[in-house]
Formats: C-alpha cells, sequence, structure tokens
C-alpha cells in the first residue's frame, strides 16, 4: 500500500467503532499522558547522556534524538483528531484484535510524516541556511563594492563572495530546489511554477511601501545565472541600477528583459548562482553573513486532527542547554491529487515547564509574562546573572591610531564566568527570549542582527573572544572593528566555549504597579504596568503596554511598547499633543528667533555691503553682531538640528547634515543655522554682490542666519525680544490607529494675526513624533469645516513649491556651479539676404550676406549634485507631473513648460545637448542651425545643428561628460504664496495658486496658476498647469498681435511703429464691455521717436486674446 494514501478507503463504520471504544481525551488526560511520555524520554535521554552538543562551522546542533526503541512512547500516546473530535488511540495489549488493522494504518502515516518532513527540513535548510553538500577545491569569486581610486583607502568598501559548487547531484541550478520544494507541497503553499516568481512562506521581509512584512522572495535567496560575469570578475553597483541611479530590485524579476540587473544582484546579495551550467553557493559560515545555528528535528512525531483528506503533524527540536526550552514545527497535511503533501508550516520556540500556559487569568499570565521580560532585559542590558568572581578573563582594549578614542573609552573589560544553569552560550539567552515572545517577534533562529526592546543583540551579547589572550591587549588599529568595537558596551561574551558576564553596578529597572488589563479577545489581550528605569542623575516612570497572544497553547508577548496615560481610546492624545506642541514651540523658538541664553560682553562683528545694488544694500546688509551662546545644550549648529531631529519623524527630517536639510519642507536651514564663517576675519567687510550661486557660502550666513559658528564657537544673532506662544488648547482632529492630528492657535512675533499650527503625529519606533506641520489663516476656532483640506492643501503645497523650483532651475535658477571652471563659445549671426526674403517677404536683392559678431557666451561647470546631465534636470520634473502632462521620456522630445502658460517646444533652447564637439573657445554661426523651429531633433543626423544651437544658446549644456549653465541667473526668490482648494474627487483634486510678487519699486502683482492633480501610482501628481490670465493681460496680448500682423502686412506703411511691450502691457484704455468676454479697447501707437502716429480702437474676444474688428486712424 502507498504510504500517501492512508485512509483511502477506511470505512465509517470502523471509524465509529474506532470513536465509540476510544472516546476523546481531556484535557488533563493529556497532561498526564504527556508527562508520562516526556519522563520517559528523560530517562532515556539522561541513559545516552554521551551523544552531548556538537558545535562545529555554523554551531549545527545536535542534541539526543527520539530513537527508534522510543517510537514506544509516540505509539503509546498518538493523539488523532478524528471525525466527530479527537481520537485517542492508546496501544494495549487487551485491544490488539481491534487495533491490529488501525495501528497499521497508523504506522503507515507516521512513515509519510518522518519523509515528508525530513524531506522539507532539509530543503528548508538547503534555501535558508546553505546546506547543500559543496566541493571546497571548486569555487567561483567576484569581487563587489564601489570601485573608485580617487576614494581614501579603496580597499575598505570592497570585498570578495566566494561560492562553492553544489555537489547534491539533485541540484544543478536553483529550480531543481523549487521543484523539489513543489513535489512535497501542495498546489496552493507553492503556487507559482518559477523559482524566480515564488515567495519563501517562512521568511520575511519589510514592505516599505506598504509599511508591513511580506513574505521573501525566493530569487533573492537562489539568485540566477552569472555567467555574463567571468570567474574573479570585478562587480560594482553600477550594474543593477537604473540609468537614474535607483536599485533595478524595485523592477519585475523577468529575465528575458533587457535590464540584466538580476545577475549582479544575485552576485553582490544571494545564496547561490548559476555558473556555466552549474550550481554553486556561499558557505554557511561565509564571513560577512553567517547563517549562525541550524537546529535538528529529533524523530519524535506527534499526529492530530486527522479527517479524511487532512492532518496535522508536530515535531520538535532540542536547541538549548535549558531543557525545557524546545522549538515546535506544525505541518499541516492535504491530500491533493491522491496524494498527501504538506500545505503549511509554522515554527515557534516554547518553554514547555514556563509561564504562560494556556489559562484565562489574564492577571496571573500578564503578571508572570511581564515580570520574565523585565527579567530578561536585566539580564541583557545590566549582566544580571549569577557568576562565578574567581573565574574571570580580563582585556585591555586600546586604538593605537586614535588616542582621543583611547584617552574616553580604554579600560580593562573583566568578564567572570557565568553559572546559571540555563546559560552556556550567549544563544541560550536568546533561545530563553523566543521561548515567551511570540514566533512573529523573533523568526530568526540565530540571534545575530535581532532586536530587544531597542538594542541589537549582538552589541548586548558580545562576541567570542577566544582567538585573544586573556589579560592580553586588543589593538583596534591592528585587530580591525568586526569584534571589538562595541567591547567596552556590552554585558557578554564568550571564551573558550564558556560564557561570561561584566560586572555591572547599574540600579535594575523594576515596575512600581500591578498589572492593568485593558482588553481581551479570544486569543489576545492587552495590558499595562507601570515602570521604572534608573539612571544616575534621575529616574524615569513610563507606562509600558504589552499585547499578548495564544500561539500554540502558549500565551506569549507579541509587542511592547511605551505610552503616555493610557485612555480609553488606548493614548491621551491630548497630554502628548501638549508635549509635542511644547516641544515644538521651543525648538522653533531657537531655531527662527535665536532663544538661548548668551554672553553679550563676548561678541563678534562683521559688515556686509553689495557693491552691485547699494539701493538693495540700503536695507538688507550692513552692520551683523554675533553674541557668544552660553546655552550648555549647544556648542554647533548640528545640535541646534538634533534638537529638531529628536521630535521629528526620520521621513521629517531624512537629512543627517543641517546644512542640507529643511525646516519642515519649508525652507532650508541655512537661513537659520549658518554654519562656520571662520574664513571672515571680526570685523571684516563682506561684499553680498549675489556672483557666488552657493546659497551656503558663509558670507551669506553672516547676512541672514541666526546662529554662525566661529573657532569653534556657537554665536548668535537675537532676532526679536518676543518668541511665538501658543493663544489656545490643544484640539485633537483626527486619530488613526498609529497617527493622529491636532490644532492649536498660534502667534508669531511682529505678527498681529493668529493663526493655526497644525501637527500631524505619527507613532515611529514607539514614539511619538511630529511628521508634518504647516500653518493655516482660517481664523475661526471651529477648524473642523477645513479637516478634508489640510491634506490636499498640503500635497498642492508641496507639489507647486517644487514645480516652481523646478521651473526655476530651467530657466537657470537656484543651482550651484563652480565660476572658476567654465567653457567659452564665440557666437555669430550670419545675415543671409536670401532666407529673409524669403522667409519675411521682404524684397532683398542686391544686399550682401554680413557676418557680426554678437557675444561670448560662457558656461559654468554644475557643482549641483541632483544633476549630472540634462535628462537629470527633467527626470526631476518628471517625478512631479503625471504621464500624460508629460508623457515623453527623454527630454529632446519633449514640451517643457516655462513662464506660465508657455510651453517651449523646442526644448533644446534650454535643455541644450552634448557639445564637446566644439572646443571651449571655438565660434558658432546662427546659420549653423538656419530654420531649426521647423527641424525634428535627431542625435543621429550628420549636421549636428542641435549641438550648435546648444552652444549658442541653451540654458544648459553637456560637455566631455560634464554638465554646464550659464551661470549669470543667481537664485530666485519664492514669491508668496496662497493656496485655495477648488475641487475634490476621487482621486483628483484641483487648485488655484496666487504669487503676490513684489518689485523694488514697491508695487506688487498678483498672478494666479491652475493647477490639476492626480493620483497615479500610489502618488499624486500634477496632472495640469495654466496660468490665469486677467482681462487686461488678455486685451493687451490680443493687441500686441494684432498690431505685429498689422506690421507684416505692409511694412511700407506700418514699419515705422514700434511694439512698444509697455503699451501692449498697461498703455490701453478699455472703452467698454459687449458682453462677458467681448470688450472695446483704444490704444495710441507711436513710432520709435515716440510721436503719436496711430489711434486704434479694437473689438476683442477676451477668451480667445483675438481682435475681432478695428479701426485705425492715423494721427499724421
Amino acid at each position: 500500500m502507498n504510504i500517501r494514501h492512508f485512509f483511502d478507503n477506511i470505512d465509517e463504520k470502523t471509524i465509529d467503532r474506532i470513536t465509540e471504544k476510544y472516546p476523546p481525551l481531556s484535557s488533563d488526560d493529556k497532561e498526564r499522558l504527556y508527562a508520562m511520555s516526556k519522563k520517559k524520554y528523560n530517562r532515556a535521554k539522561n541513559e545516552n547522556s554521551s551523544n552531548a552538543i556538537e558545535v562545529s562551522g555554523v554551531e549545527r546542533y545536535r542534541k539526543p534524538v527520539w530513537h527508534k526503541v522510543m517510537s514506544a512512547v509516540a505509539a503509546a500516546v498518538v493523539v488523532l483528531g478524528g471525525i466527530g473530535g479527537t481520537l485517542a488511540l492508546i496501544r494495549r495489549n487487551n485491544d490488539a484484535d481491534i487495533l491490529k488493522n488501525e495501528s497499521s494504518q497508523l504506522a503507515e502515516i507516521e512513515d509519510i510524516a518522518q519523509q515528508l518532513t525530513d524531506e522539507f527540513f532539509d530543503l528548508k535548510n538547503i534555501i535558508s541556511s546553505r546546506g547543500a553538500a559543496y566541493d571546497e577545491n571548486d569555487t567561483l569569486t567576484y569581487k563587489i563594492g564601489i570601485f573608485d581610486d580617487a576614494l581614501e583607502n579603496p580597499d575598505q568598501y570592497t570585498y570578495e563572495r566566494i561560492f562553492f559548487k553544489v555537489t547534491d547531484e539533485r541540484f544543478s541550478n536553483a529550480q531543481d530546489i523549487y521543484n523539489a520544494l513543489k513535489n512535497i507541497t501542495s498546489s496552493t503553499y507553492f503556487s507559482e511554477e518559477r523559482y524566480e516568481n515564488a515567495t519563501i512562506p517562512w521568511e520575511y521581509s519589510w514592505d516599505y511601501e506598504n509599511e508591513k512584512e511580506k513574505n521573501l522572495d525566493l530569487f533573492y535567496n537562489l539568485g540566477t545565472d552569472v555567467s555574463m560575469f567571468e570567474n574573479g570578475s570585478e562587480v560594482g553597483r553600477e550594474y543593477f541600477l537604473d540609468a537614474e541611479g535607483n536599485p533595478m530590485e524595485e523592477s519585475p524579476i523577468d529575465f528575458e528583459d533587457d535590464f540584466d540587473w538580476e545577475a549582479p544582484r544575485s552576485i553582490w546579495m544571494a545564496d547561490y548562482v548559476e555558473y556555466n551550467g552549474s550550481l554553486y553557493m556561499l558557505t554557511p559560515d561565509y564571513v560577512h553573513d553567517p547563517v549562525g545555528v541550524v537546529y535538528d528535528y529529533n524523530e519524535k512525531i506527534e499526529i492530530t486532527d486527522v479527517t479524511n483528506d487532512s492532518f496535522t503533524v508536530i515535531r520538535y527540536a532540542d536547541i538549548s542547554h535549558n531543557e525545557n526550552i524546545i522549538k515546535r514545527a506544525e505541518f499541516k497535511f492535504v491530500r491533493e491529487n491522491g496524494e498527501w503533501c504538506i500545505d503549511n508550516f509554522f515554527e515557534c520556540v516554547l518553554d514547555t515547564e514556563g509561564v504562560g500556559s494556556e489559562e484565562t487569568d489574564y492577571n496571573v499570565i500578564a503578571q508572570q509574562l511581564s515580570d520574565k521580560l523585565l527579567e530578561f532585559e536585566n539580564i541583557i542590558n545590566y549582566g544580571n546573572v549569577s557568576y562565578d568572581e574567581n573565574d574571570s578573563i580580563s582585556f585591555t582594549v586600546i586604538n593605537s591610531e586614535d588616542m582621543e578614542w583611547t584617552e574616553k573609552y580604554s579600560n580593562v573589560a573583566t568578564f567572570y564566568k557565568v553559572t546559571d544553569p540555563r546559560f552556556t552560550c550567549r544563544q541560550d539567552v536568546y533561545n530563553e527570549v523566543r521561548s515567551f515572545f511570540s514566533s512573529c517577534c523573533y523568526r530568526k533562529d540565530y540571534f545575530y542582527m535581532q532586536n530587544f526592546l531597542g538594542y541589537t543583540l549582538e552589541c548586548c551579547l558580545g562576541n567570542d573572544l577566544s582567538k585573544y589572550e586573556n589579560g592580553g591587549t586588543i589593538d583596534l588599529a591592528v585587530n580591525g572593528h568586526n569584534d571589538m568595537e562595541h567591547i567596552y558596551l556590552f554585558c557578554f561574551c564568550e571564551y573558550n566555549g564558556e560564557l561570561y558576564v561584566r560586572q555591572h553596578y547599574s540600579e535594575l529597572s523594576e515596575y512600581t504597579s500591578d498589572v492593568t488589563i485593558k482588553k481581551t479577545g479570544e486569543n489576545s489581550f492587552t495590558a499595562t504596568r507601570s515602570f521604572t528605569k534608573h539612571y544616575s542623575d534621575e529616574d524615569i516612570t513610563s507606562e509600558k503596554c504589552f499585547d499578548f497572544v495564544l500561539e500554540a497553547g502558549k500565551w506569549k508577548i507579541d509587542k511592547v511598547y511605551l505610552a503616555g496615560e493610557e485612555s480609553e481610546g488606548g493614548y491621551d492624545y491630548t497630554a502628548i499633543a501638549q508635549q509635542l506642541f511644547d516641544d515644538y514651540l521651543e525648538v522653533e523658538s531657537v531655531i527662527k528667533w535665536g532663544d538661548v541664553s548668551y554672553d553679550e560682553n563676548d561678541s563678534i562683528t562683521f559688515y556686509t555691503y553689495n557693491s552691485n545694488d547699494a539701493e538693495w544694500a540700503d536695507n538688507n546688509v550692513g552692520e551683523r553682531t554675533f553674541c557668544k551662546v552660553t546655552d550648555k545644550r549647544f556648542s554647533s549648529c548640528q545640535d541646534i538640528y538634533e534638537m529638531l531631529r529628536a521630535i521629528t519623524t526620520t521621513e521629517c527630517e531624512p537629512k543627517e547634515n543641517f546644512m542640507n536639510a529643511d525646516w519642515f519642507d519649508q525652507f532650508n536651514l541655512s537661513s537659520f543655522l549658518g554654519g562656520d564663517v571662520s574664513m571672515f576675519e571680526v570685523g571684516e567687510k563682506i561684499d553680498i554682490n549675489h556672483e557666488i550661486s552657493d546659497w551656503r557660502w558663509p558670507g551669506y550666513s553672516i547676512n541672514r542666519s541666526v546662529f554662525v559658528e566661529y573657532n569653534g564657537e556657537l554665536y548668535v544673532n537675537r532676532r526679536y525680544n518676543e518668541t511665538p506662544v501658543f493663544t489656545s488648547d490643544v484640539i485633537i482632529k483626527e486619530t488613526g490607529e498609529n497617527s493622529f492630528t491636532t490644532t492649536r492657535k498660534y502667534k508669531s512675533p511682529g505678527y498681529s494675526v493668529e493663526e493655526y499650527c497644525i501637527l500631524e503625529v505619527v507613532l515611529e519606533n514607539g514614539e511619538w513624533k511630529i511628521d508634518k506641520v504647516y500653518i493655516s489663516e482660517e481664523e475661526s476656532e471651529d477648524v473642523t469645516e477645513s479637516d478634508d483640506e489640510y491634506e490636499y492643501l498640503d500635497i498642492a503645497g508641496d507639489l507647486t513649491d517644487k514645480f516652481f523650483y523646478m521651473i526655476d532651475v530651467l530657466g537657470a535658477y537656484n543651482v550651484s556651479y563652480d565660476e572658476n571652471d567654465f567653457i567659452t563659445y564665440n557666437c555669430y549671426s550670419v545675415s543671409n539676404p536670401a532666407t529673409f526674403s524669403e522667409k519675411y517677404g521682404v524684397d532683398l536683392s542686391g544686399a550682401e550676406e554680413k557676418t557680426d559678431f554678437l557675444y561670448t557666451r560662457k558656461l559654468y561647470k554644475v557643482t549641483d549634485e541632483r544633476f549630472k546631465s540634462c535628462q537629470d534636470i527633467y527626470n526631476a520634473l518628471r517625478e512631479l507631473t503625471s504621464s500624460s502632462l508629460l508623457p515623453e521620456k527623454n527630454y529632446e522630445n519633449a514640451d517643457l513648460p516655462i513662464y506660465g502658460n508657455e510651453w517651449v517646444t523646442t526644448p533644446i533652447a534650454i535643455l541644450g545637448t552634448d557639445v564637446s564637439m566644439y572646443e571651449s573657445g571655438s565660434s558658432i554661426y546662427d546659420s549653423y542651425f538656419s530654420d531649426f523651429e521647423n527641424r525634428k531633433f535627431d542625435m543621429q543626423d550628420s549636421d549636428n545643428w542641435e549641438a550648435a544651437l546648444s552652444a549658442f544658446s541653451s540654458h544648459y549644456v553637456e560637455y566631455n561628460g560634464n554638465l554646464y549653465i550659464i551661470g549669470d541667473m543667481g537664485y530666485s526668490d519664492m514669491p508668496d504664496v496662497h493656496v485655495n482648494l477648488q475641487n475634490v474627487e476621487e482621486n483628483r483634486f484641483s487648485v488655484t495658486r496666487k504669487h503676490i510678487i513684489s518689485y523694488e519699486d514697491e508695487t506688487e502683482r498678483i498672478e494666479s496658476y491652475n493647477f490639476d492633480f492626480v493620483f497615479e501610482n500610489g502618488e499624486w501628481k500634477i496632472d495640469n498647469v495654466e496660468r490665469v490670465v486677467s482681462d487686461e493681460e488678455a486685451i493687451g496680448n490680443a493687441i500686441a498681435s494684432y498690431v505685429d500682423t498689422l506690421i507684416r502686412s505692409d511694412t511700407d506703411k506700418y514699419g515705422n511703429i514700434y511694439e512698444n511691450p509697455d503699451v501692449f502691457d498697461f498703455g490701453f484704455e478699455i472703452v467698454g464691455y459687449n458682453g462677458e468676454n467681448n470688450c472695446t479697447a483704444r490704444v495710441i501707437l507711436t513710432d520709435y521717436d515716440y510721436v503719436d502716429i496711430i489711434e486704434l480702437t479694437a473689438e476683442i474676444d477676451i477668451k480667445e486674446q483675438k481682435v475681432i474688428n478695428a479701426e485705425i486712424i492715423e494721427l499724421q
């Protein structure tokens, strides 16, 4: 009989007879029988104590197995969940006649369970722990990393990955491994036919886009064919980055497409690769990514929940010196196409004698498990275990190349042998932790790279220091940092197979209350407990929250987090918001208003002026005095920035250095935190003439910043004696699972109107942080009507800010460049009479061709790290827009938006092309690109007009691999702005944005733009932009167009009309309106000597910006 066909033909009568004869066991019966089994097992294990732990290479743990003679235990107690309930088959001599058949069938199902689960463990070990057999003499080597000789110590940025040829005859490629797994599992457990499309059900990675765990793609373990790279090749990062520098793994895995990112990515990251028809594997003890430990499951098998088409198998692994700590694997078997196969798999670690037993007294469970957590927090963080003070090892740690570090941290690190019987190695400590935490908290068998309450375990549990001599000196400069960089901090180490601990004299953390049960569910509940942590200068008490779940019959901790005083909803949002508003106000007062203590008798003074603009200088430059900061919190601008980062999310303030950071995406922090200005002498006069394009130039910092650094000290220029204040209590607006929005009335110094400060707050790594801040001019105390607008206005404000910024970039603003690194071209105009006659219809017969020198163009090398090419600039603009607004992928084929409604249909006029064919200093003639408006951009044609036009007129060009810019534009100021929400639909909304632009003569002009936004591929994008044209501008445009046509129609009669833009903008009179979109306007036109020559009265279609009828009166 095929063992996969057990129960195929079992009849209902037999099942009924067995059920009647052997009724389901009660819970007490099960416990009693399990205890008897365990007692027999322990006795047998003690009798075979010679089977000790064997540790080698990857620390494979081999504990005493359940020998075949012990199969009688499994045969004595096999719990079968059958039809109608649980069957307990207990073999007794007096029942042999009834169970002879059934016991035979039971043995067969045990055989299939043993066989398939053994195969599964073997394949799981091969996939996740590099468990395949290999030939250590047949290797494949690649060098990976960053290959740049310009780097200091370039070898530090590269290392080797050595793969060994797999000798397991079952596998010649990655698909063979996957097929072997599919052969023993159901079609739903592994549904994909190809391994590169499959995921690993027992391994997880973090999905950053959706902020949740996901199963790891099998491809990232099994790799692909790398034969395209010769053995011994160097494989740099550039092989799996796209043209924009983004990792190609974000693209679908497709071996047939044109992007071969999968092969280099496999060399860099995969455990297996294929090469010239053979399969290769990293060794389990690969130095840069060791597997650590692999646990072997023993032969004990439990079978439960049996039906005609399914049953469950339980297996165990002995993983710890503490015999009560075991690993449990559960398999679900189903019958598919007439054969048994594995349909699901789950692992966890259990303490068979410890806390968390299956009961419903939540207070007892919470008390026991929270106590257990505290015990191990004090063990792991403070080394609170028993030890032998007469058995110790010591090391002196120094760094001969860093005496400052040595003086600060060097000491004699003494460790004492641990005598706690539970722990013989660091892994034992980790396994104990796994036994009372749920499996989703600690999925990995090895403690490396695992966290415990915010601490990295290897930093606490330390390293194996056996290679260093007891009593000797460890020099970091000689031995490297792999083993010792935390030796002066961590509590434990291993030495010659023994576990050692350092003495720590810190006062241990403790609970200061009993548990409080908050919420209960069917298999979960939540509790809180007051917790005090003792520091050298203060004690901090907080509320620790616990989520508990029932797993494999044991209650376990699923989540631990801190909270403020809890309310019915789980958090006291008002208290949290109050604190964050206070923190925000303190940070703003410091950064924007200089609210720190300082010594007014210790100051530095500079004088700024502008040699190019005396009128501007009268209002914006002058004496700048900074006083030395005495606030002990801050010794540098970076210290102040860290204060801001402490209350904000990493997404809000992602930059490490303050010079690259923004104040809540509104403006660059260098406007307030100026950095080091030591390059100037105290009392020096500094020319602020805007010719230096880098806004981080220290001269600008002196002129505008609140803080500067000088000779290692921090100085402040206090702006106002006042600071911002809140004028109302906190209002909580909207709450989510891990977020909420809150508002508070706010008044800024020098501003008479109260505004609303709105914070968006999220829970990040157990702490509430500010994610966004924005100000609303809503005057009503009830801002609920504006709730829906906040997010849209925030999105619109951010995207339109970036859009106009990029428009300025296209206009050659806001890009830094090196004024000492430039190229030049001498530009000439060639006047061809024949061409002009044909183009403008003017008779120039007899005229001669003429060449005139126009100007010398100077273009400067761009130093802005964002832009290495013209395509980079276009890509930055495309990131903001929908696929329909800028559908072209390449800039040379695109229409570029610039100056409101005007779209440049010849983008090369803005973003040029490669001009390397023309040496710097060459002469360029406009005849090279005559009639370019009607020519198609084609870099493959023969005349290269594109390069000539670019050198002649483009804002940007590329030259010998670098990007260059016309360098006379400088930096534009963002005008005052108002954004109003116009329309909201599903996945779309529209806003009107108004610019209030101020001119030097103190006049103002308002420009309005309509923006449409669309939700595309999970992101909001600009879908359309249109500048709103006022009636006056439309009328002026219509008149200007009409006059231009008039001149061209009869140059003899009207050729002396001066097309004065001031007249078209402001010099006409609206006589009257003839409906909503129709009016009559009158204008006086002059010649070039400003003599009035024509009075034009025109009927105008305002919407079409077109003259319908006109009356012309000649005045001369």
